[in-house]
């Protein structure tokens, strides 16, 4: 038998032929599926591309790693992973990233009639990779979010307790004190006192009071 490859039994019956999962096709699995139990209504299939015009007008293509979207807000994911724990350089993939970002936001928006307001969040979840100051500030300038492998491990675990409602308070973590558009509103209120205290009364739906609680 080749090497790497197993035999999956059950009992004493062979039931196929099965080969561990390349690490960063593993990767970019458990970031799908993490986009899943968060409740994304979008998620991209395997082997994503994205279209997008390029300066000169012609068109190119970004494959895109996962691609996640709800009414709010959008992800761009790229997954960058080593199979032993080291350093590597990402200097090259951030600019490129960068270069890139404008021409996809603008493909995005045309995708989807109700994106105006769309807020894009630029990522790169890597495993096994020690970032590099540098890096780390070229990804900041270039507006990119970083989730590393034990971050991700920390929102599996708070999907897996509370299911949809975590995307809020994933999205909470790298969106404090931003603006999200689809999320700015204006609600009636009453003012009232209770003792030396003011307190507010307000109608407002279950769903829209979760995402405001999160912000």
């Amino acid at each position: 038998m080749a090497q790497g490859w197993s035999v999956v039994r059950r009992g004493a019956k062979s039931l196929g032929v099965s080969k561990p999962k390349d690490h960063d096709a593993l990767l970019e699995d458990r970031f799908w599926c993490l986009c899943y139990k968060l409740g994304y209504p979008v998620i991209s299939g395997p082997r994503f591309g994205m279209t997008y015009a390029r300066a000169d007008g012609s068109i190119g293509e970004k494959q895109v790693d996962v691609f996640a979207k709800d009414d709010e807000t959008c992800l761009v994911v790229e997954c960058k992973s080593r199979e032993q724990r080291g350093r590597r350089s990402l200097q090259k993939d951030i600019h490129e990233t960068e270069a890139l970002q404008k021409g996809l936001a603008i493909s995005i928006r045309a995708a989807f009639s109700d994106s105006v307001k769309l807020k894009i969040l630029w990522f790169y979840v890597t495993n096994n990779i020690i970032w590099s100051e540098e890096d780390l500030d070229r990804a900041a300038a270039a507006n990119i979010r970083i989730v590393t492998e034990n971050d991700l491990i920390y929102f599996e675990a708070f999907a897996g307790h509370l299911g949809g409602a975590a995307r809020y308070q994933f999205l909470a973590e790298f969106l404090a004190g931003q603006e999200i558009p689809r999320l700015t509103v204006k609600v009636p209120a009453v003012r009232g006192n209770f003792g030396p205290h003011k307190f507010y009364s307000f109608a407002i739906t279950p769903k829209h009071l979760l995402k405001l609680g999160f912000r």
